[in-house]
């Protein structure tokens, strides 16, 4: 693979045994565009799949499983084969009817920590790769090869001539340089993520040996919350430093052992190994973003009940919900008003401000940028998802996009229609 060349050429060696990849994801009312993306592109890579879903809203409204037992829907993503013949696909439930206490980023990790358990369960070793990410967001399978065949320095624990990559779990995470898919392959946002993540499970809470490593203090006291800032590496774990022996500033504490990481330190806590280059760019992964079906009712109701809420989700303006659905919408309306032709997006703001506030700016090129970015070479097939190289399905997509936010907006503008027409009874 081409990932794997390039590694190999910076001399890094080849792994003698391909490494096991375990992912797991929240799952919910993610489109099956945006689950069978991730499928092509990860296909017989993963030794388990582990997915959770949830009763209840990141908010604590409360909704229909989808993938309930029995559900055609389970049936389909469990025992269908999307994932490889040979991989092992399972759908755990989270119920906690606490909806005063357990809202927000605390539900979504107590949920989330479920994932760590099914790796558990399904066999996960010291040795093996824990992959965190949510449906949408997924590394590209050159870069997993490379994980699972090169000897990884993150990954690297073994004792001889005094390696140890991560330092004991000091700073374990593997995440890179993310490019950004709003709701077609067409629309190619000029802002990046840094998520997902990969980490050695020698270094995973409940997979690591718990009697090497201190644990750490959590927020509110929560076993699945995640840890208190003098327990991270940004603080250089000063919780670790020892009162008569104090490290020189800005440097870690002399101690063998850090702490395990749970699965709300694998999403959210910093430490770790970055792969890509935002000048070239160098992309390792995409974000396939708000690919619903033909009825974005489905978004809006994620916009009302889902981090950060939206309180008028429902009945606001496409262009106004924020500002990723606004690219989308302009990407779907062909408004090349904001884009950026190539180079960094910095370029393209006079301030970081301007640039949290304002428009994101389109990829200029959409695909054909992303064709031409990586490696700053021609790669064939480039920095695409295995789903976008589909050059009927890429079409197919966008027209039902762009049909979609033409239903919505009549649909919204009827309502007002409605309301305004409306005449109450007389007593």
């Amino acid at each position: 693979s081409n990932f794997t060349t390039t590694t190999n050429n910076n001399n890094t060696q080849r792994n003698k045994q391909r490494r096991r990849i375990f992912w797991g994801a929240m799952i919910a009312d993610d489109s099956w565009h945006t689950i069978a993306t991730q499928a092509m592109e990860t296909y017989g890579i993963f030794h388990a799949v582990a997915f959770v879903e949830s009763n209840r809203t990141q908010m604590a409204n409360a909704r229909k499983l989808r993938f309930g037992e029995g559900s055609a829907n389970k049936r389909i993503l469990t025992e269908g084969g999307m994932f490889g013949v040979d991989t092992s696909v399972t759908v755990d439930y989270y119920i906690n009817e606490d909806t005063t206490k357990l809202v927000g980023l605390e539900r979504e990790h107590a949920q989330r920590s479920l994932i760590l358990h099914r790796w558990k369960l399904a066999g996960m070793t010291k040795d093996d790769i824990g992959y965190l990410s949510d449906v949408d967001e997924l590394f590209t399978r050159d870069f997993l090869r490379a994980m699972q065949l090169c000897d990884v320095p993150q990954f690297t624990s073994d004792g001889k001539e005094g390696k140890d990559g991560h330092n004991n779990c000091v700073a374990p995470k593997v995440y890179g340089l993310v490019a950004i898919f709003e709701g077609s392959p067409m629309c190619v946002s000029s802002e990046e993520i840094y998520h997902p993540a990969l980490m050695i499970g020698e270094c995973i809470e409940g997979i690591g040996d718990g009697a090497l490593h201190p644990k750490p203090s959590r927020y509110e006291s929560v076993s699945t919350n995640w840890r208190t800032d003098n327990y991270t590496f940004k603080t250089y774990y000063e919780a670790l430093h020892d009162p008569q022996n104090l490290p020189l500033p800005k440097h870690l504490p002399s101690n063998a052992y850090f702490p395990l990481w749970n699965a709300a330190d694998f999403r959210r806590c910093s430490g770790g190994y970055f792969y890509g280059d935002d000048t070239l760019p160098l992309y390792v992964g995409w974000h396939v973003h708000n690919f619903f079906d033909d009825d974005l009712g489905v978004m809006r109701k994620k916009y009302l009940t889902y981090g950060h809420p939206i309180s008028d989700a429902l009945t606001r303006p496409l262009s106004d919900m924020n500002r990723e659905v606004n690219l989308m919408v302009r990407c779907s309306k062909n408004d090349g008003t904001y884009e950026l032709e190539r180079g960094s997006v910095t370029k393209l703001y006079k301030s970081m401000e301007e640039r949290r506030k304002g428009p994101i700016a389109l990829r200029k090129g959409g695909l054909d940028f992303l064709r031409e970015a990586n490696f700053g070479v021609d790669i064939t097939g480039g920095a695409v998802p295995l789903a976008f190289r589909m050059e009927e399905y890429v079409v197919a997509r966008h027209g039902e996009l762009v049909a979609s936010v033409e239903k919505d907006e009549r649909e919204r503008l009827q309502a007002i229609a409605n309301i305004r027409h409306y005449h109450p009874p007389l007593p």
